[in-house]
């Protein structure tokens, strides 16, 4: 389902400690459905697909749907390292599997001898990128100050490799290299 969508379970005789961020007083058959039926001016749309988003999950399966975002995570992290010219954290297929589930992380171009200086501020990189193309991965430090940056780039249903593409070539292009080691899907330019 969209962000901004979820379902709350509370049994009925904790209810009464429970409140939403803004009450309400809309219809429903008790005092705890009133106060969470409408909250305030929040677009319903989220709410409404949810129940679509929860038989579509149903239909496909937990293992079918993990397997496709670990793959798209899989093959965009490798995609990006390839574009970058870096590697996967850890290095051995395997073990990635084993604990990151739909996440890459993947070492950011910059720190190391003969690359570009890392920025002083990586958020400040995470916003830029913001900024230019509409799309958020956590950029950060690995085992402390001088061992180079990473991302932490993750992979839902609705992402496919493309996606890690695009924000690669947005990094070369924040970072100021004028095209990427791999060059996988073209041009920086984003």
């Amino acid at each position: 389902s969209p962000k901004g969508s979820a379902f709350l379970h509370v049994k009925q005789p904790v209810q009464k400690f429970i409140y939403p961020a803004v009450i309400d007083d809309g219809p429903g058959p008790t005092p705890f459905t009133r106060a969470f039926v409408w909250q305030g001016t929040n677009d319903p749309s989220a709410m409404i697909a949810l129940h679509d988003a929860v038989q579509w999950r149903a239909k496909r399966g937990d293992a079918q749907i993990m397997r496709y975002m670990s793959g798209v995570a899989e093959r965009g992290g490798l995609s990006v390292a390839a574009m970058w010219g870096t590697s996967l954290m850890p290095p051995d297929v395997e073990e990635r599997q084993q604990m990151q589930a739909s996440m890459a992380n993947v070492r950011v171009p910059c720190g190391c001898a003969g690359e570009t200086r890392c920025p002083a501020d990586p958020s400040a990189l995470s916003a830029q990128i913001v900024r230019e193309v509409n799309t958020w991965v956590p950029i950060g430090e690995y085992a402390g100050p001088g061992r180079g940056l990473w991302v932490r780039i993750s992979a839902s249903v609705y992402n496919e490799v493309g996606d890690f593409e695009l924000f690669g070539r947005a990094l070369l292009k924040a970072l100021g290299h004028s095209g990427g080691r791999g060059e996988v899907g073209g041009e920086v330019g984003v």
